[in-house]
């Protein structure tokens, strides 16, 4: 039987790092906080290390995401969470790597309570094309589709509105 007190994931980081894909873990609270990323989102993100990585993405997953807005994201999450039945989903997103070149990138999350962090999110990111119409990205230019570009301006003007810019 597996101990589950003492096979948390600070010991599990060699088969994490043998996963396909970058895998990290952060908190759900409003800093999403990065706790753990594995080499491979190290290396997704070209950098270093992890230290480096958490400079580049400023130890959060907002600093992840190279899109008009993380808080785009973060709203696909939030809604995601409101209708699941296993607290689990997935987002298409931009990353920008420390040497400047963008990548799409599919992120599969699961948001589970931890009693030393509280809410977290286990997450995966995996390289995705941008061949899909289902990303909300013009697979040409790799801007916002224009459903993806209404929804984005919408949220904008609602802020705007009530920030009373």
């Amino acid at each position: 039987m597996v101990n589950s007190a003492t096979n948390g994931f600070k010991q599990n980081g060699a088969f994490i790092d043998r996963m396909e894909g970058g895998a990290f873990i952060f908190s759900a609270d409003d800093s999403h906080r990065l706790l753990y990323a594995n080499d491979k989102l190290v290396r997704l993100f070209e950098c270093k290390n992890a230290e480096e990585l958490y400079e580049h993405v400023n130890s959060c997953f907002d600093g992840m995401v190279h899109d008009p807005s993380p808080q785009i994201i973060n709203n696909e999450i939030a809604d995601q969470i409101k209708n699941s039945t296993n607290g689990s989903g997935y987002v298409f997103y931009n990353i920008m790597t420390k040497t400047g070149n963008v990548r799409r990138v599919v992120n599969h999350w699961t948001l589970v309570h931890d009693d030393d962090y509280e809410d977290i999110f286990y997450a995966t990111v995996y390289l995705h094309k941008l061949d899909s119409a289902s990303n909300d990205y013009d697979s040409l230019t790799g801007l916002l589709n224009k459903n993806r570009f209404g929804r984005f301006a919408t949220e904008r003007n609602r802020k705007c509105f009530a920030d009373g810019d």
